[in-house]
């Protein structure tokens, strides 16, 4: 892991030297037998060609680029082609509901010189639903900076990369709202380089640690907390789509046991997933789970219940009852605003429910059989 300056280095940085120092990499996980892996230094080479491409059709330093790619490893790439070449990034979440495709005019609307890249599918769908709800005007707008992804997948030429400041703007992190006109945190080299930097620190986090996610890489906890944080710290990554982990949810802890990784990010939804999941025909008895030392738990409302359930489960198989660290975030902070100590058991409150309005002081309670009482974990 390079010496990281927060006052002088941005990710541009961070992915230079991964790319001439590191032998670590993404390895992209389809299926049991389907894994494909990219060096730090073939996504660099990578994301040069598509910034090559992107600057041949228009898009310049300062324009946004709507990624909407729903394959990640392009995804990836064509996010890093925009951070070296100061092109702002906008990742947009796909999804086949009329509310995400609100949401991407919606988001249109708020950009100055956008930009948008997606799979002929979508940009089909879109046109569609512009047809179907009177917004033919808004699609020809996008229509005219659309860019299909194969155009940008071409190997002819490699870019130059740019030298950002740290206070030059990476990417914008739009909030999850649909129907009303979702709100875009501004996110600058130095905002993400100092977040990542500190969630590198709260894990202990060293080059010979692995981490292993499904969450998408267009939420701030997918692309920031374990993503860019995994870049920064130089390490092995592992990444299975969402689609998957819905699919075969248990297949995250035969590829934990296989590749030995040793930090796992979900949120508490993910683990009581995982654990519907399970029965006696398709838990293998040789998994062998003591590798993992961390396990960050994040994005959403952490239950104690799935947490000590899953911890339970898990322990016949070496996973020790300590991984289990609570998180807090917002995408106004980039994400985590804090993290358990690393290697300490997460703590718990039962408070008097009733007590929780604004101007309340907190009841805590000893008795977690009563009526009133809700159970907080504590971050």
């Amino acid at each position: 892991m390079m010496k990281i300056d927060t006052a002088q280095h941005t990710l541009v940085h961070v992915l230079q030297h991964n790319a001439t120092h590191s032998s670590h990499g993404v390895t992209f996980i389809e299926g049991s037998q389907q894994e494909f892996t990219l060096s730090y230094k073939a996504l660099y080479q990578e994301a040069l060609h598509i910034l090559h491409n992107l600057n041949a059709a228009g898009v310049q330093q300062g324009h946004e680029l709507v990624i909407q790619i729903e394959d990640n490893r392009w995804y990836l790439s064509t996010f890093w082609a925009c951070l070296l070449g100061g092109i702002v990034a906008v990742p947009v979440a796909l999804g086949s509901q009329d509310e995400h495709k609100l949401k991407l005019l919606n988001i249109w609307q708020t950009l100055h010189h956008p930009w948008w890249v997606t799979e002929p599918v979508n940009h089909g769908r879109l046109e569609k639903y512009c047809a179907n709800n009177q917004q033919q005007a808004l699609f020809e707008k996008l229509n005219a900076r659309y860019l299909p992804l194969e155009s940008i997948q071409k190997t002819v030429q490699a870019a130059t990369p740019i030298a950002p400041k740290t206070t030059d703007l990476a990417y914008i992190q739009f909030s999850s709202g649909s129907t009303g006109m979702p709100k875009g945190v501004q996110l600058t080299h130095a905002n993400l380089i100092i977040n990542t930097t500190d969630i590198v620190e709260c894990g202990a986090t060293t080059e010979k640690d692995s981490a292993f996610g499904w969450m998408p890489l267009t939420h701030d906890m997918g692309l920031i907390c374990f993503y860019l944080t995994g870049v920064v710290a130089n390490i092995n990554l592992y990444i299975m789509p969402t689609g998957v982990f819905i699919r075969r949810p248990v297949l995250w802890i035969e590829k934990t046991h296989e590749h030995r990784i040793t930090q796992l990010y979900s949120p508490n939804f993910g683990f009581q997933y995982c654990l519907s999941a399970l029965n006696n025909s398709n838990r293998n008895p040789n998994w062998n789970l003591s590798c993992v030392r961390y396990i960050l738990n994040g994005a959403e409302p952490i239950y104690k219940e799935v947490c000590d359930t899953f911890l339970k489960e898990m322990g016949p198989y070496g996973l020790k009852n300590n991984v289990m660290f609570p998180g807090y975030g917002l995408a106004e902070a980039s994400v985590v605003m804090c993290l358990s100590k690393v290697e300490t058991p997460y703590r718990y409150w039962y408070v008097n429910r009733n007590k929780l309005n604004v101007g309340n002081a907190i009841e805590v309670l000893d008795n977690p059989e009563e009526e009133a009482a809700i159970t907080f974990i504590e971050e």
